[in-house]
């Protein structure tokens, strides 16, 4: 995962943070797994985050 695709993540997650249960549910699986450096696991919640919140993610 790109730093740049981490710097967006981080961005939507201080905008959306308290919009949405299901957003709040990813936003902690993610923080974990960036505490992790698990680069798989970040790769697929962040896609599931920007599906969430209908963008498209390439």
């Amino acid at each position: 995962m790109t730093e740049i695709i981490k710097q967006d993540i981080e961005k939507l997650i201080v905008k959306l943070h308290e919009t949405d249960a299901r957003f709040q549910e990813l936003e902690i699986q993610w923080l974990q797994a960036k505490q992790s450096e698990d680069d798989d696991k970040l790769d697929v919640i962040s896609r599931e985050m920007f599906a969430t919140w209908g963008i498209i993610y390439i």
